[in-house]
């Protein structure tokens, strides 16, 4: 199946060819940032209420994920075209899924204000790819439809991850992050298994090769 997406990936018509569930897929994974902002909210007062600290102490941690979240978009779209796709998917995934299960074991504020700007850099690294691989995979015509699928994931996200936390709660504020990092889980397993790779890496590390070479002959 990976074969033949990335073989249409380099062809005319690959809109056609690519499985319908793939772009499902990538609104799924672009859904873990709002996801994270808003799972946890519900939780608020009982995080407060367990670490010893006032609810606005608690918020600097939304702050973390913000800032944290915007460099990690920033830093791995760039990265993605370098390295290529999927490596910076997968660390992205695998530091959110790390980053995540830690909270869980947090034991004051400050330890969970460092693990949650891990998690938003795991998870800007892990979103910033969905629409640039969308728009490797699919032909021009047809990306403000895909972009659309994908945007309306993203708008339900918010809406129903407060109801999520609420309902996770009552099993304690640290079953929120193990869920959290269970959703990442799935969405390594599947990007592993679904989607191609649909940019190679090349640009600077090529370069500094190519460098080394002239240095050395030099």
């Amino acid at each position: 199946m990976v074969d033949s997406v990335s073989n249409a990936s380099h062809a005319t018509g690959v809109g056609a060819s690519a499985p319908r569930y793939l772009i499902l897929f990538f609104g799924a994974l672009v859904a873990l940032g709002p996801l994270s902002i808003d799972f946890y909210l519900p939780a608020f007062p009982t995080i407060a209420a367990a670490f010893g600290v006032n609810i606005v102490s608690l918020q600097n941690t939304l702050s973390a994920f913000l800032i944290g979240y915007a460099c990690g978009q920033f830093f791995g779209g760039s990265l993605s075209d370098q390295i290529g796709r999927k490596r910076i998917g997968y660390i992205g995934l695998t530091l959110y899924v790390v980053a995540s299960a830690s909270i869980a074991f947090a034991h004051n504020v400050e330890q969970m204000l460092v693990l949650r700007f891990m998690q938003s850099i795991g998870g800007g690294f892990s979103t910033v790819i969905c629409m640039a691989t969308v728009r490797d995979i699919y032909p021009i015509e047809q990306l403000g439809r895909r972009f659309a699928t994908v945007t309306m994931v993203v708008l339900v996200a918010p809406l129903v991850a407060p109801a999520l936390g609420r309902f996770i709660l009552p099993f304690g504020w640290q079953a929120i992050f193990v869920v959290k990092a269970s959703y990442a889980v799935l969405l390594l397993v599947l990007y592993t298994v679904l989607v191609p790779e649909t940019r190679q890496g090349r640009g600077a590390i090529s370069r500094c090769a190519r460098w080394c070479c002239s240095a050395s002959k030099s």
